[in-house]
């Protein structure tokens, strides 16, 4: 339900005890001014939904939303933002809206049950994975030869490129590191 010109959802949470889950995407509530928001919406087990706009982080005129866990955790991306800069944050329930912490521009993918998100940070394609405590980001952990496009609750990590590599006392482990090629990982 709402009032937008077109939508897209992205992720999808399992129900909770009395089946209502929600959905996360983005709608696009002023085509003329090219505005996409990141949105969320809670299917009740009735059937009715409820549309809630998650607003634009601070600069953006675009963004979206990419994930949602069962705790109601969403990662969003700016896709276009008047100061040029494309950071990534994430909306936990409760709390204002968090930066995602980086050294540059940010791709978040995927949040699991545990708070741990997984992305890029800067354009070039450096692979990270933060941690959230009490709802909170923490510094980016560099997953050195992984490029994750999603994390399951027991740290396995779908993505490509998946080169065998260490980042400090952390082996990563691979199936199928072909360059390019999809790709199981976990840390260790």
């Amino acid at each position: 339900g709402g009032s937008f010109i077109q939508s897209s959802a992205a992720a999808v949470n399992e129900p909770d005890g009395d089946g209502t889950f929600q959905v996360v995407g983005v709608a696009d509530f002023n085509w003329a001014d090219n505005e996409s928001h990141p949105v969320l919406w809670e299917v009740n087990d009735d059937g009715s939904v409820t549309l809630i706009d998650l607003r634009l982080p601070p600069q953006a005129y675009s963004a979206y939303a990419t994930d949602i866990n069962d705790l109601g955790e969403i990662t969003i991306n700016v896709g276009a933002s008047f100061d040029s800069k494309f950071p990534s944050w994430v909306s936990v329930p409760d709390k204002p809206l968090q930066l995602i912490p980086s050294q540059g521009d940010t791709t978040v993918h995927c949040v699991n049950n545990f708070g741990e998100i997984v992305g890029f940070q800067n354009w070039n394609g450096v692979s990270a994975l933060w941690q959230l405590t009490d709802g909170i980001p923490g510094n980016p952990i560099n997953l050195a030869g992984c490029q994750p496009a999603g994390i399951a609750d027991s740290g396995v990590m779908a993505g490509h490129n998946g080169a065998t590599g260490t980042f400090g006392e952390h082996p990563w482990d691979s199936v199928g590191s072909v360059d390019g090629v999809p790709t199981i990982t976990w840390f260790d």
